[in-house]
């Protein structure tokens, strides 16, 4: 029975190396230096997939500038829902390609595809704007998670 408390310790451990890591890539570390922001404020709201805090100057500057790089901000502020929409779908498309022969494949990646229009179609009719460009960008953010979250697929 001692194996069990072993796994769980070694489960919080893997899991609190991940938490505590970050992978920065070049267009963060960018972002980041640009912006003279510490590390630290992008790193305590990660992992993504979680809403982060609206009210948070530096973390909305940092969103900015990353969706700006990323094209789904514009420089006057709205949001490109489209390009995101069209991201997602192809990385859909993707897999459908590649499991174009397992047909059980193909269609749950083709549910994804409407799942994800859907979410991103319900964040869209929602017109989010904030007070800055950076408000938007995390206000979007944080639309997207709440509507993913929303669904939970059972194994």
């Amino acid at each position: 029975m001692k194996l069990f408390p072993t796994i769980l310790l070694l489960f919080f451990i893997t899991l609190m190396v991940d938490v505590l890591s970050y992978e920065w890539d070049s267009d963060e570390l960018e972002c980041v230096e640009k912006l003279n922001i510490p590390k630290s404020v992008v790193e305590d709201n990660h992992p993504f997939q979680k809403t982060s805090p609206e009210d948070n100057t530096d973390l909305n500057k940092y969103y900015e500038c990353m969706w700006k790089k990323s094209g789904y901000l514009h420089e006057d502020g709205t949001f490109d829902w489209d390009k995101m929409l069209d991201f997602f779908v192809e990385l859909q498309q993707e897999d459908v390609e590649k499991n174009k022969s397992d047909s059980d494949e193909t269609l749950v990646a083709n549910l994804a595809i409407t799942y994800v229009k859907g979410v991103i179609n319900t964040c869209r009719n929602k017109h989010i704007h904030g007070d800055t460009h950076g408000e938007t960008a995390v206000k979007v953010h944080n639309c997207l998670v709440e509507e993913f979250d929303k669904t939970k697929f059972e194994d």
